[in-house]
């Protein structure tokens, strides 16, 4: 079943810095479209957190 994500962001101090968090990555397609849309709104992506990793090694930047 495919969601919609919804993304939501507040200018915090100085500056438009984004920290993404997502429970866990099975495609990063999740993460892409928020930073796809915070970079749109002129926000820096500082990087990405996550508690799991489910993409295969191969997408996930792993050696066989």
């Amino acid at each position: 079943r495919d969601v919609v994500p919804r993304f939501s962001a507040v200018e915090a101090g100085g500056g438009r810095f984004a920290l993404l968090v997502d429970d866990v990555v099975t495609t990063g397609q999740t993460l892409q479209a928020a930073a796809i849309a915070l970079q749109a709104a002129e926000w820096r992506v500082a990087g990405a957190v996550c508690l799991a990793d489910a993409r295969p090694l191969a997408l996930a930047g792993a050696e066989p």
